[in-house]
Formats: structure tokens, sequence, C-alpha cells
């Protein structure tokens, strides 16, 4: 069951999220408002962690190559095999993210991961919502159950 509180957040988000179709004004308070409440959902997210507290993460070109502390990461699990046209990670990014620059991205802060979705065209993760406190963090996906023709684990 929802909180009023979260109600109310997803009630002001949905209002600002239609207004940004024909207001500039109304984009920037979704982001706002997504950061805002973003720990407010009553759902939990698979997300895979790719940087801890004190690394520094870039995430850019075509296709998008991910860096962190310099050396670059090999990504097999990306949905599709590469990612062309999800959003960046650069050092234009930090501020948004109440992240410090770092190099050509963004540094993690301490006691916060950064996450990101397999699916990385179609997933909300830190690149729009910032690093996540790993306190908040509440398992480990262990089980892949769909589609049936991939069970198995992880």
């Amino acid at each position: 069951m929802l909180t009023e509180q979260r109600r109310v957040a997803r009630a002001k988000l949905a209002n600002a999220t239609a207004r940004a179709a024909h207001d500039p004004h109304a984009a920037a308070e979704v982001e706002d408002l997504r950061r805002e409440y973003r720990y407010l959902s009553a759902e939990d997210y698979i997300k895979r962690v790719v940087a801890i507290g004190g690394d520094e993460i870039v995430y850019s070109g075509r296709p998008r190559v991910m860096k962190i502390n310099g050396e670059k990461v090999p990504q097999p699990y990306i949905r599709g095999g590469t990612d062309n046209s999800s959003p960046e990670l650069t050092s234009s990014d930090c501020k948004r993210l109440d992240m410090d620059r770092s190099g050509g991205g963004c540094r993690v802060p301490a006691g916060m991961v950064f996450v990101m979705g397999d699916n990385r065209s179609n997933s909300e993760d830190s690149r729009v919502l910032g690093p996540v406190d790993e306190d908040k963090i509440v398992g480990r996906a262990i089980l892949l159950i769909w589609p049936p023709s991939n069970f198995g684990t992880l």
C-alpha cells in the first residue's frame, strides 16, 4: 500500500511529466522531483552495481564504452550486445547527479554505488537518479526465470 507521501510524490511527478511535453521548464521540474523523491519508491529494482564509492566512472562514445578509474570495462551482459544510443555519463553530468567531476567523468561519493540496468536504452538508473546509498541495497539477484528459455543462475 502506498503511503500518503508516496501518493503525493507520484502525483507531482505525473503532473510535471505531462506538462513537460509542452513546457521546457516542466522538464527541469521533472528532474528535480525525481531526485527529491528517488527513495520513496515502493518497489525494488534489479540493477547492476558498476562502480562503488571513490570510483571514477565515464560512459560515452558510439558504441558506449564504460571506463572505471580509466580502465575499459567489458559489458557482455548488455541487452542486444552493444549500446549505441542510451544516455551517456560524462563530466558534464556530475553536478546534476550530485557527484564531483573527476577526469572526463564523475566520482562516486563514499558510501554510495553507481547502478545501471542491462537494458541500457530503457533503464532509469544512476545516470538519471544519481548514485544510490549502499544501505538501500536489499539483496542480490541469483536466478533468472523469465523468459523460461533463459532459466538459470546469474
